[in-house]
């Protein structure tokens, strides 16, 4: 086949089939047809339906997992005492005798120096440590017949760097007339010679 009928074929090809296309659509291509009573001729008068497609949107819904995060348990909040403090606990019915105190570490147990033991409260001391951060430590008070008197939960922290030792003021305060008497130069006549 030569170019030229190659290209006659396809002429060809397409005008019947645009041809058959247009004698589809005039005969039952989807129309409506009417037919129309006049005295002696019938005609047949094709009513074209438009049809109108509404596309609906898809509509799909994305449903978010709920996520529950727990929520993290509260650590109690526990007195912070640096290492080798004293301090003093209370306690009911310790007794007159002094019994024990032990500083409860994990799975370690260490005896603690008693320094005072009352029937109200027992003063200790806890032990010098050489820990960097806070430590969560038990103290055991313990009467003499063994039972446990009470039990207290405290962080340890670092050594402190100064230690204050307060002093109770003597009671009833020093007047100032008291103060005057003791003093061995009398301040009024030292003021009247500066003033004349």
């Amino acid at each position: 086949m030569t170019r030229s009928t190659l290209i006659t074929a396809i002429v060809c090809s397409f005008a019947l089939a645009t041809t058959a296309a247009n004698s589809w659509a005039g005969c039952g291509g989807g129309g409506y047809y009417r037919a129309t009573n006049y005295r002696h001729t019938h005609v047949v008068q094709p009513v074209h339906v438009q049809r109108t497609v509404i596309a609906q949107p898809i509509v799909k819904q994305v449903v978010q997992p709920v996520v529950q995060v727990a929520a993290a348990p509260v650590e109690p909040q526990y007195p912070e005492v640096p290492a080798g403090s004293t301090m003093t606990l209370p306690g009911n019915f310790l007794g007159d005798q002094a019994g024990s105190v032990f500083m409860v570490f994990k799975d370690i147990k260490l005896p603690v120096q008693i320094q005072n033991w009352t029937m109200t409260g027992v003063t200790i001391t806890l032990p010098p440590m050489a820990i960097k951060d806070a430590v969560l430590i038990r103290i055991d008070v313990v009467r003499p017949d063994g039972s446990l008197a009470h039990s207290q939960k405290l962080h340890v922290t670092a050594p402190a760097q100064v230690i204050l030792h307060p002093t109770a003021p003597t009671s009833p305060l020093p007047t100032n007339a008291s103060l005057q008497a003791q003093s061995p130069v009398n301040n009024t006549a030292g003021l009247s010679s500066f003033g004349g």
